[in-house]
C-alpha cells in the first residue's frame, strides 16, 4: 500500500509539472492527454471505493482529499485536448473526443422518466458512489469562447467544474475555471443544478459569466443556491474575480431552474417556499432579474408571477433590493416591517410566523391589496409545547406595472380594496 501511495504521489508530481508546462506553452501532446485521462481514472476508482453511509451529508475524509484532485485533472484533460485543436474545432466533436478519452457520458434516462433500482441500462446514473456518472459537455456560447463542463456524482447530488477558453489567434487559451473549494459536507458542492450564461461587453474580450448552482442535500426539498457574476482574472484562471454574489433559498421540487442572459441583463427563474399552504400548492415562482453595468448589479422587475409572490419575495430579499421595489416616500414605515421579518427567526424562544392572506383588487386601476397575517410563537423554557398569539396583520398596497411596486404597508385594510380574493381557488 505504501508503495502504491508513493507511485501515485510521483505520478501526481509529474502531472503537475506537465500541467504547468502545458499551460505555459500550449503544446499538443497525445501522451500527456493519456496521462491526464489515466489520472482521472485512478482518482475516480479511489473515490468509488470510499465506504459510504446512506444519506450521510458528511463527506468522508478520503473523498475530501480526492475530489479537488479529480476536478484539477479534469480541467487539465480539457487543456491537454484543446492544445491539439485550433479555433475551427466543432464543440460536439470535442465533447465526443473528451468523453471517449475519459470514458464519460454513460447512458442517461430521458427527462421525467421513472427508473427502477438495478435497471441495467443506467448503472452509472443509478450509482450513488462518489465520482460515478462522469459527464462532459462542450458549448460554444460565442465564436471567441468555448466552455467545457464536467459533472460527477457525490452523495445525494453532483459536483461540477466549468472551464472556459478564449480564442487567441487560432488557438484556445484557458481563461476561467469555476469550481467549489474543498468541502466537508455535501452542501459545499456546486450541484443540485448548475447553470451558466455569458454577458458580452461592447469591446472584444469584455465578457462576464453568470453562474448559478444549487446546494445538494439528502432530506429536505428546501435548500439554498448561489448566484455569481464572474470576470476572468488577468493572470490566474483558477481564481476568477467575483464581481457580485448572493445566496438565497429555493425549493428542490419538480420545477427546473432556468438561466438566460441577453445584453446587459440576466434572469434566473426557480421556485421557493410559499407562505401560504393548501392541498393545491406550496411553492411560488421567483424571478431573479438583474442588470449588470460595469461592476454594479441591480435587481429589476418583475420579481414574481403574482401579487402574493411579490410580497413574499419583498419580505425575504435584502433591504437594498426591497427598497428599489418600493415607494421612496414610505421608506421609514416599510423598512420597519421588513426588519421585523428579518428578525423573525433570530430568537430561539420566540419567533414570528408569517402567513399570506387574500389578494384583492382595488377600485383604482392596477392597484392591489395583499393581506399578511403574523403569529407570535413562544416556546416556554423546559416545556415541550409552546403558545401562539396573533400578531399584527399587515396590508400591502401594490401597483402593477412591469411586475409590482410596493406603495405602502398599513395595519388597516384599504376600504377601496373590497374585491374577491383573486388567489382563492
Amino acid at each position: 500500500m505504501l508503495l502504491r501511495m508513493r507511485n501515485v504521489l510521483f505520478a501526481a508530481c509529474l502531472l503537475l509539472a506537465s500541467s504547468i508546462a502545458g499551460s505555459a506553452q500550449d503544446i499538443c501532446s497525445q501522451p500527456f492527454q493519456k496521462d491526464s485521462a489515466a489520472a482521472v481514472a485512478s482518482i475516480r476508482m479511489k473515490l468509488r471505493s470510499v465506504k459510504l453511509e446512506e444519506m450521510d451529508t458528511n463527506v468522508p475524509e478520503t473523498a475530501q482529499q480526492l475530489i479537488p484532485q479529480l476536478k484539477s485533472v479534469l480541467a487539465q484533460t480539457a487543456r491537454a485536448v484543446l492544445a491539439c485543436h485550433n479555433s475551427a474545432i466543432d464543440p460536439h466533436a470535442l465533447e465526443s473526443e473528451i468523453a471517449i478519452l475519459l470514458h464519460a457520458n454513460p447512458p442517461q434516462p430521458p427527462s421525467n422518466s421513472v427508473v427502477k433500482n438495478g435497471d441495467p441500462r443506467y448503472p452509472e446514473w443509478l450509482s450513488e458512489k462518489y465520482g460515478s456518472n462522469l459527464l462532459v459537455s462542450v458549448r460554444r456560447p460565442q465564436t471567441q469562447l468555448l466552455s467545457v463542463q464536467f459533472q460527477f456524482h457525490i452523495e445525494c447530488g453532483d459536483d461540477t467544474v466549468l472551464v472556459l477558453f478564449e480564442q487567441q489567434g487560432t488557438q484556445w487559451h484557458e481563461k476561467l475555471v469555476w469550481k467549489a473549494p474543498p468541502y466537508k459536507e455535501i452542501s459545499g458542492a456546486f450541484g443540485d443544478f448548475f447553470l451558466t450564461s455569458i454577458l458580452f461587453g461592447d469591446a472584444p474580450g469584455t465578457w462576464k459569466v453568470v453562474a448559478a448552482h444549487g446546494t445538494p442535500w439528502c432530506t429536505s426539498r428546501l435548500s439554498g443556491f448561489d448566484l455569481d457574476v464572474l470576470a476572468p482574472s488577468s493572470d490566474d484562471p483558477d481564481h476568477p474575480r467575483v464581481v457580485w454574489h448572493t445566496q438565497r433559498g429555493y425549493s428542490r421540487d419538480d420545477y427546473e431552474p432556468r438561466l438566460h442572459a441577453a445584453g446587459d441583463t440576466f434572469e434566473l427563474r426557480l421556485h421557493d417556499d410559499e407562505m401560504f399552504f393548501n392541498e393545491e400548492g406550496f411553492e411560488r415562482l421567483v424571478v431573479y432579474r438583474y442588470r449588470v453595468l460595469g461592476d454594479k448589479v441591480t435587481r429589476l422587475e418583475p420579481v414574481a408571477a403574482h401579487a402574493r409572490g411579490f410580497v413574499e419575495e419583498w419580505l425575504t430579499m435584502p433591504w437594498e433590493e426591497a427598497l428599489a421595489q418600493s415607494n421612496p416616500a414610505q421608506t421609514a414605515k416599510i423598512q420597519a416591517v421588513h426588519k421585523e421579518y428579518e428578525d423573525s427567526f433570530k430568537d430561539t424562544d420566540e419567533y414570528t410566523s408569517w402567513h399570506s392572506g387574500p389578494v384583492q383588487a382595488c377600485t383604482t386601476g392596477d392597484h392591489f391589496q395583499v393581506t399578511m397575517n403574523t403569529e407570535r410563537d413562544r416556546i416556554a423554557p423546559g416545556k415541550p409545547g409552546g403558545e401562539s398569539t396573533p400578531g399584527p396583520t399587515y396590508y400591502f398596497q401594490l401597483q402593477q406595472n412591469n411586475g409590482y411596486r410596493l406603495l405602502a404597508i398599513t395595519t388597516a385594510s384599504d376600504p377601496s380594496c373590497t374585491g374577491p380574493d383573486l388567489m382563492k381557488h
